[in-house]
């Protein structure tokens, strides 16, 4: 996790392949509710054993005291490995 001012966070979340998990960020990083920030992504397996691994983002806000009446999701930027 990067924040717009460059301060940076990390944290390691486990799970297995074909499984779904869903994050809400600001139960991990509670620094960041209501912030601008960027995470990045990898996935990492046992030697040989790359995890194939799709993200999505979703981002909402509540206005009128309505909650949720408003955002978007969309795939997350792939970043091409080297």
């Amino acid at each position: 996790m990067v924040q717009d001012d460059g301060t940076t966070a990390e944290q390691t979340f486990i799970f297995e392949s074909f499984q779904r998990q869903t994050f809400r960020i600001s139960d991990h990083f509670p620094a960041l509710e209501n912030q601008r920030f960027s995470i990045l992504v990898e996935s990492v397996g046992l030697g040989e054993d790359f995890i194939a691994t799709t993200v999505e983002y979703a981002r909402y806000q509540s206005t009128e005291g309505r909650f949720a009446n408003g955002g978007g999701s969309a795939l997350a930027t792939v970043i091409p490995y080297p």
